[in-house]
């Protein structure tokens, strides 16, 4: 059985203009170091990596290259999926639409009457 997505849109905004919306929630994904050094107002932080972690993946890239880097960062992360799915439903409503960044755009779900 295949999903249809054809009602689905897709609206692209920037993050200034994001930063202009009411009701909606951040959820920033660094470390929280680097959270604590700066971060959205009123964003939460849900971190992928400790800071022990990124220190590690840091020196990987610089030792050893971004690929390797990026495959430890995979396996430090998949195993935390589930836990993280169950941290952010705790701050997100079922029927909230949720956003998606990629690069500095952020990809909104366009609601439909």
């Amino acid at each position: 059985m295949s999903t249809d997505y054809s009602e689905t849109m897709i609206q692209r905004r920037t993050i200034l203009e994001t930063l202009t919306l009411s009701d909606v929630l951040f959820i920033d994904v660094r470390t929280p170091l680097e959270f604590s050094n700066g971060a959205i107002p009123g964003a939460i932080n849900i971190p992928l990596l400790s800071n022990e972690e990124r220190v590690e993946i840091g020196t990987l890239y610089k030792q050893k290259g971004a690929s390797i880097a990026r495959e430890r960062g995979l396996e430090l992360v998949s195993p935390k999926f589930p836990s993280l799915y169950e941290e952010d439903t705790q701050y997100i409503p079922q029927e909230t639409n949720v956003l998606s960044v990629y690069g500095y755009d952020i990809e909104i779900p366009k609601t439909t009457a």
